[in-house]
């Protein structure tokens, strides 16, 4: 049985577009920031920016879907120094090591991917 969104919509074109992507979803907290991201990390560079493209066509639906804004960055080097596509959402001044930050971040974490489960990706 196909996957649909909320509205009926077919899903499994876009699941099956990430599949054959080096796609992968980041959670990352650390001392300064905590981010949610998608990631085409495909070797080939005209093939990442090609499923960069098709993604980015999702743009509005994905923004509607969260009701948040995300950060598009077709060229983006992780600390490993590997260049990768991405799609970010990122909560700045909080850190996994302090308690008191701890609600903003479990709550960030959560908003995120339950938006993601709506939209068909997690």
């Amino acid at each position: 049985m196909c996957p649909h969104d909320r509205d009926g919509r077919d899903k499994l074109w876009f699941k099956s577009i990430l599949e054959a992507t080096n796609f992968q979803t980041e959670t990352l907290p650390d001392t300064k920031h905590v981010s949610i991201a998608i990631e085409l990390s495909h070797q080939d560079i005209a093939i990442r920016q090609q499923y960069f493209e098709q993604l980015k066509l999702l743009k509005i639906i994905l923004e509607e879907s969260t009701g948040e804004e995300w950060l598009w960055q077709l060229h983006h080097s992780n600390e490993e120094g590997q260049t990768m596509c991405r799609v970010v959402k990122i909560e700045n001044g909080v850190n996994i090591f302090n308690e008191a930050g701890w609600p903003v971040i479990i709550s960030f974490l959560n908003v995120g991917l339950w938006h993601w489960m709506s939209f068909g990706i997690w």
